[in-house]
């Protein structure tokens, strides 16, 4: 299974991630991606996508966090310091649709939203209050 997975990178201000290393977008499938936070203790998931081509999300998905917007601001009071730094160590896990073989929950289907969906209901109530997701779980 390939996995683009970036738990190394410091510390950064949310507009210096560069995103030229994240995997190019596969037109048939896609990808889900997931955005955990590393608090010292444990990784936590606090969003869960998919798109097809995870470059031009994340960079929107950036731009929206640099702007501080609209949902966004949520986004910048959880993952940012008011320097704009990252409040916590932060990392990107992108998985290929084309690659996962299980649904997360068993006799769900495999697509790629109903995969997003399973992995923001699991992720809600295992870390409740922590998820950026609009859609998808209780808050």
């Amino acid at each position: 299974m390939t996995i683009a997975c970036f738990s190394d990178v410091p510390p950064v201000s949310a507009k210096a991630l560069q995103l030229h290393r994240l995997p190019q977008g596969d037109p048939l499938s896609g990808y889900i991606y997931i955005l955990l936070i590393d608090n010292g203790s444990e990784r936590i998931p606090v969003y869960i996508g998919r798109a097809k081509d995870p470059i031009v999300r994340w960079s929107k998905h950036l731009a929206g966090l640099h702007s501080g917007e609209r949902s966004y601001a949520r986004w910048c009071k959880v993952l940012l310091t008011d320097e704009g730094m990252a409040r916590y160590g932060l990392n990107l896990v992108v998985i290929p649709i084309s690659e996962v073989k299980h649904a997360p929950l068993p006799n769900f289907p495999i697509s790629a939203g109903a995969i997003e969906y399973q992995l923001i209901a699991i992720a809600g109530e295992a870390y409740p209050g922590w998820l950026l997701n609009h859609e998808g779980h209780r808050r």
